[in-house]
């Protein structure tokens, strides 16, 4: 095993072929570069521990660690700050990420509103660790925080995340892009926002989130995590139209957010079972979704829309329980959109919910072939007229 020792360390890249053991507790001190790293690993089957030792590039440029073609590499056991990404994995496979601290990395916090192109952005923008086309690999127990993202998965598939705070992030705490079959639980990602001078910016939180998924990210699993206090709790984003899809959603809780609690856009097939939704502007928008299940989730106390949910066919909200928000309890509707077809939101169902003490209770608007059944949908607005209220739509009560 190579010891790597404070006294030795000098201000270039340390290239690393085999087990090596940092000297513990020590500061390791290396100015960053931009696409140079302090430490480059050349082969698989390898642990570096960082026994407790401080990787620090101090100017936010650079990465610490770097990885690429490596399978079966283990790093654990320390800090890693002040570089542009802390550690950089591409193209690995059978990767183990274990108690680490990636904090304090690179930040914009005053990005503000980032613009929306067509074309995703597979390079990563900055922040803890970026893992890019790597495979069956896990991140456990580790703190990436303070930064602009904490986690970036690019072209990943089959990664577990488990036990990781991806708090206090400006822009997102995980990113999932073209990602499958990975699965994320009983992590944090709270207070991931920004703000800017722009009112829009201040209201929405800059489309900042805890967790974003999107660009075709299709079979991920997030159980049990917490996204409070961020710009939306969970976003499934399609800008350019590419739709992320058969995603489960179960146990999170998403609440808080100056946005929506839960965003999905253009999905197919993702399902969100019991996650809580509650004092945020919205609870649930989703917009034009195909064939997606709302079951047993509780969406409370937000500024407008318990469950909003604009286009889209064949969608399921099943058993929610969905009360006092500010305008409506549910709303479906359609309405000219540049980018869509002309066809009505069609072929919903609304199955034992409790939709109570909201401004409205359920809302359709310009919708075809709705079914509601066995709903408990009362005191709501001013009226038994506000329980229901129907426009231009054709709905079906059994």
């Amino acid at each position: 095993m190579r010891e790597i020792r404070a006294s030795e360390w000098k201000n270039h890249t340390v290239q690393l072929g085999e087990d090596a053991r940092f000297e513990k507790d020590h500061v390791f001190e290396q100015l960053g570069l931009d696409h140079i790293a302090a430490v480059r690993v050349e082969t698989g089957g390898v642990t570096i521990d960082l026994n407790g030792a401080v990787l620090d590039g101090r100017n936010l440029h650079g990465y610490g660690i770097y990885l690429r073609d490596c399978d079966g590499v283990t790093i654990k056991n320390g800090t890693i700050r002040g570089f542009f990404y802390g550690i950089v994995a591409e193209n690995c496979s059978s990767l183990t990420l274990e108690n680490l601290i990636v904090s304090e990395n690179y930040d914009n916090p005053g990005a503000g509103w980032l613009h929306e192109t067509e074309a995703p952005d597979y390079s990563g923008l900055g922040g803890g660790m970026l893992l890019k086309g790597v495979t069956r690999s896990k991140v456990e127990r580790c703190t990436l925080t303070k930064q602009f993202n904490g986690l970036d998965l690019i072209l990943c598939s089959d990664i577990s995340v488990r036990d990781v705070d991806c708090s206090h992030n400006s822009n997102f705490g995980l990113h999932l892009l073209s990602t499958h079959r990975s699965r994320i639980e009983r992590s944090r990602m709270d207070h991931c926002l920004r703000y800017s001078a722009n009112a829009h910016d201040r209201l929405g939180g800059c489309d900042a989130a805890g967790i974003l998924i999107e660009q075709g990210s299709h079979h991920n699993r997030f159980i049990g995590n917490s996204a409070v206090h961020s710009g939306d709790g969970i976003f499934v984003r399609g800008n350019n139209l590419v739709r992320s899809c058969h995603n489960i959603f179960e146990g999170n809780d998403c609440s808080y957010s100056p946005h929506n609690a839960i965003e999905d856009g253009f999905g197919i097939g993702n399902q969100y079972l019991g996650n809580i939704c509650s004092h945020s502007d919205y609870g649930f928008w989703v917009f034009d979704t195909y064939e997606s299940l709302l079951l047993e989730n509780k969406v409370e106390g937000n500024v407008r829309d318990g469950i909003a949910m604009r286009y889209g066919r064949g969608n399921h909200l099943v058993r929610n329980t969905v009360r006092r928000n500010g305008r409506a309890g549910m709303r479906i509707w359609w309405e000219p959109h540049e980018k869509l077809g002309g066809e009505p939101s069609s072929h919903y169902f609304l199955l034992g919910n409790t939709v109570t003490h909201n401004g409205q209770g359920v809302v359709v608007e310009k919708s075809q072939a709705i079914t509601l059944s066995a709903n408990r949908v009362e005191r709501n607005g001013e009226s038994d007229a506000d329980n229901l209220v129907v426009k231009d739509s054709d709905v079906r009560i059994s």
